[in-house]
């Protein structure tokens, strides 16, 4: 049977939106983080037989109830070193990410950031030393072609919908230290993506008199940069109960053909309590 890891945590969540006036919002937030299979053993040749989910839940005022998610699998992989206390395995993998938030408040009526990746492959590399004396270091970093995206649109408003459809490019990289008992445990994520809108709609558009359910656009011609970055730490409270504070910083560039560029920062910060299942 393949370990499986399940990490539920919960507790308060506080939103920031630091644009050109501040606005915050405070409520519950959750998050639950589910490990299939081993990442390094990548010789059996099984697609999926690896997979990580993450999901974060909340409950706060004019905000969604799902937040984030995000899910990586393996379809095929190859150990490159494998010794007693190093392992270095690479792969292709598949990911789907998809984040979401809304209004904060009447303060700024902004949405902070929108973006999903549904479609989306490229080659991993996750490394694992044991060396240390007091604990342990996992690395991961990924390369991916992002088949079909979509990021929030500050202008197009066409049936409801308030994004670009996109294609691009991301990458990711994380960094966790562990010590051997798991009293301490701290992790570093970063997420990049570069997302491209070709295909836009006249510039000289008249939408008073045109049918929403004919228009041939993936929305505002554009580019957009969005960076998302999170700090984690764990301190065990007892066996499998741990303190859990989580920072995230979400940044968002985008830059348009025919309208005004716009530049977005939004934190997130947690205390939570985590109990881990394995």
């Amino acid at each position: 049977m393949p370990p499986v890891s399940v990490e539920v945590s919960a507790g308060i969540r506080i939103l920031e939106l630091q644009d050109d006036i501040f606005d915050q919002g405070i409520g519950f937030g959750s998050e639950v983080r589910i490990e299939y299979g081993d990442k390094f053993e990548a010789d059996r040749g099984t697609p999926y037989d690896y997979f990580s989910i993450q999901t974060n839940l909340n409950i706060q005022a004019s905000q969604p109830v799902l937040g984030e998610l995000s899910i990586i699998g393996r379809i095929a992989g190859k150990e490159l070193l494998e010794k007693e206390k190093q392992t270095l395995s690479t792969g292709l993998y598949q990911h789907f990410d998809y984040y979401d938030s809304d209004t904060i408040s009447d303060i700024s009526l902004k949405t902070p950031y929108k973006f999903c990746t549904p479609a989306s492959f490229g080659g991993g590399l996750f490394y694992r030393n044991e060396t240390f004396k007091r604990g342990y270091i996992e690395g991961a970093f990924h390369l991916n072609g992002i088949l079909l995206g979509a990021a929030l649109s500050d202008y197009y408003r066409v049936d409801e919908r308030n994004y670009n459809l996109a294609n691009g490019l991301s990458t990711k990289f994380s960094f966790n230290y562990s010590s051997f008992n798991r009293k301490i445990q701290i992790g570093i994520h970063s997420q990049t993506y570069y997302m491209f809108t070709w295909k836009d709609y006249p510039e000289q558009m008249d939408w008073e008199n045109f049918n929403p359910k004919t228009l041939n656009a993936q929305g505002d011609r554009s580019r957009a940069q969005l960076y998302h970055t999170s700090f984690r730490m764990d301190y065990r409270l007892r066996k499998n109960l741990y303190l859990t504070g989580n920072f995230s910083s979400y940044v968002r560039r985008t830059y348009y053909k025919y309208y005004e560029n716009v530049y977005s920062s939004t934190s997130e910060s947690k205390l939570m309590l985590t109990y881990w299942f394995k």
